[in-house]
């Protein structure tokens, strides 16, 4: 369960049932890889990762006020796999494959 007193990630959740779908199904088939003890989980975007402590009760701020806010819709085409590689200067992200979505 997310928790205001440890902020890791920001993400803007989404309700639409084609892309809720879809993590559903790309969740199953990547389960080999997935620990079981995770909750469910909600579908989102995440926007930001927080890597420090720095300014937790300004961060706590942002949160709550976005907490219930609408940000409106957008249309998914594609969907893009990427393949990380943690290195000294940071992730570096390499395109393995792109999905198309009708």
């Amino acid at each position: 369960m997310p928790s205001l007193e440890r902020i890791n990630i920001v993400w803007v959740g989404v309700e639409d049932s084609v892309l809720v779908s879809l993590m559903k199904t790309v969740n199953k088939e990547l389960a080999f890889v997935r620990e079981n003890d995770h909750e469910e989980e909600v579908a989102h975007l995440t926007i930001a990762r927080v890597k420090t402590g720095k300014d937790k009760k300004g961060l706590q701020e942002f949160v709550k006020k976005f907490e219930k806010k609408e940000f409106g819709k957008m249309m998914v085409d594609k969907m893009i796999l990427f393949e990380s590689e943690l290195t000294r200067e940071g992730a570096v992200y390499k395109v393995v494959k792109e999905f198309e979505l009708k």
